[in-house]
């Protein structure tokens, strides 16, 4: 999910409704309670989400 950071909330809940697993860019939502709302949504219906971060110097792509 890479939209507005005011839709990942209302946009990554709609998939998870619909039976699809979710890579969400940060923020994932803007509160604790959304957050949960969603990771509970994803369980409940046995669904991946994550958000997406990039760390530099973590992993293969960011070596020199």
């Amino acid at each position: 999910m890479a939209s507005p950071h005011g839709t990942h909330f209302t946009y990554t809940k709609a998939a998870l409704q619909k039976g699809k697993h979710v890579l969400c860019e940060k923020p994932l939502a803007f509160t604790k309670k959304e957050a949960k709302a969603l990771f509970t949504l994803a369980k409940k219906n046995n669904l991946v989400l994550m958000e997406g971060l990039w760390y530099c110097g973590v992993g293969p792509w960011c070596e020199d």
